[in-house]
């Protein structure tokens, strides 16, 4: 289950282009993705092995300070392997 999250992680983040998307809206996407619907801390585990492997990185918004999250060329790349 951890490799189809972390494609639906890449897959949401992809389809962002240069945007970025703010955690909350990549857990729900991650939820509506993938079934059966997988765990937030699940999700959240995938998100943070992603950005170790440098496949997604993070900002904060200023007036939150929630992640914010953006497809890196190194993820694109893993992207398009997996596809």
């Amino acid at each position: 289950m951890t490799k189809a999250i972390k494609l639906e992680i890449l897959r949401t983040l992809n389809r962002c282009g240069s945007y970025v998307l703010a955690e909350s809206r990549l857990l729900d996407s991650v939820r509506i993705g993938v079934k059966p619907e997988p765990l937030a801390a699940e999700t959240k585990a995938a998100i943070r092995e992603l950005e170790a492997q440098g496949l997604i990185v993070a900002g904060r918004n200023s007036l939150d300070n929630e992640p914010q999250w953006k497809l890196t060329a190194s993820g694109k790349a893993t992207l398009s392997e997996n596809e």
